[in-house]
């Protein structure tokens, strides 16, 4: 938020020449956060093939211009290019994944090898849950 500028104040003299002074309620109101790295310092996977992170938006308040509801995105960790498709309902969710897959094969020529996601009910029926950690990565079946 922040003070109000002066050239929003109507009808009272200001001087302008005047120095501001330090305010200390919003020195102690003023959110705090860690700078953000100018720098991206963790290491992205070799190859386009190793690694997909994908998430599947809930409900979106406003719909789409057509009528979706369902987002899905799909990025490779590699080149850090992203995917967003709508989607009607949750449960095509997979149908988008394959085609994303589809994509990326025809584009590089390789398979997704590593499918991280946040929450994994969305493609359960053609995944198997990775051992080193089931709850947020799965590892593709590869038949």
């Amino acid at each position: 938020m922040g003070h109000i500028s002066p050239a929003a104040v109507t009808g009272l003299d200001l001087d302008m020449s005047s120095k501001p002074s330090f305010c200390e309620a919003c020195a102690k109101v003023k959110p705090t956060h860690n700078p953000v790295p100018k720098e991206h310092d963790d290491t992205h996977t070799a190859t386009v093939d190793e690694k997909v992170l994908s998430d599947v938006w809930e409900p979106s308040t406003p719909q789409s211009y057509d009528g979706k509801d369902y987002f899905i995105s799909s990025t490779d960790d590699h080149s850090c290019r992203s995917c967003v498709e709508p989607m009607d309902y949750k449960s095509k969710s997979l149908l988008q994944y394959q085609s994303y897959e589809a994509w990326l094969k025809m584009q590089h020529g390789r398979n997704i090898r590593h499918l991280q996601t946040v929450h994994s009910g969305e493609y359960l029926r053609s995944f198997q849950y990775s051992p080193e950690n089931p709850r947020n990565s799965m590892e593709l079946n590869s038949t």
